[in-house]
């Protein structure tokens, strides 16, 4: 998140299409669009960069005029959109688009089966709290437990894993208003968040 509202969130998606060509790595991408002063600027760094692998970015721009949020479902060769509905606007680690499904292999849900039900049980949480949707219900979302270990808030797992153990490092919420963010470290067992601000240049 930047002293001007933008806020970028990335999760990992994998495709047959990954590692055939030359690109820049994410974290440059990521911070491009954290450098950017309005919506149009964030698009555009990851739009007209060139990328390697599949990656997912959900990117929002809180501006004088309002409050805009897209999701970007990358490829090396394509980049398809999601928008919120009725203000929400959830993804876990496979691709949602229709459009993307047809057109590239997903090759990373065979190992990440729970992305199936995760993006979802977000969205249908807060959607209860639509109108009203306060720091508390995130946290309450983002801390599901279903399907434990493969969850939300998903505790060590070592199974199957060849690259060793995978967990939920940190539940981290961001809210642009008030230029906060709040992060909770490992929170399969520890609930204590600790607040941080954005100080404007």
């Amino acid at each position: 998140m930047n002293s001007v509202g933008i806020v970028i969130t990335g999760n990992s998606l994998q495709s047959d299409l990954d590692y055939n060509r030359k690109g820049i790595p994410l974290s440059i991408i990521r911070r491009q669009v954290l450098q950017s002063k309005n919506m149009h600027g964030a698009l555009s760094a990851i739009i007209k960069s060139p990328r390697a692998i599949s990656n997912n970015m959900l990117v929002s721009s809180t501006e004088d005029c309002g409050i805009e949020a897209i999701n970007l479902e990358t490829s090396p060769e394509d980049v398809y959109f999601l928008y919120p509905e009725n203000g929400i606007l959830s993804h876990a680690n496979h691709f949602e688009s229709t459009i993307a499904r047809t057109k590239l292999k997903d090759t990373g849900l065979n190992s990440n089966l729970c992305s199936l039900y995760r993006s979802n049980r977000v969205r249908r949480y807060l959607e209860q709290k639509t109108g009203s949707i306060n720091i508390n219900d995130f946290k309450d979302a983002l801390a599901d437990r279903f399907g434990a270990p493969h969850a939300i808030c998903s505790s060590p797992v070592t199974e199957n894993n060849e690259q060793g153990a995978y967990m939920t490092v940190a539940t981290i919420i961001m809210d642009t208003k008030t230029q906060e963010m709040h992060v909770c470290k490992s929170p399969y067992n520890n609930k204590k968040y600790s607040t941080y601000s954005v100080e404007s240049n």
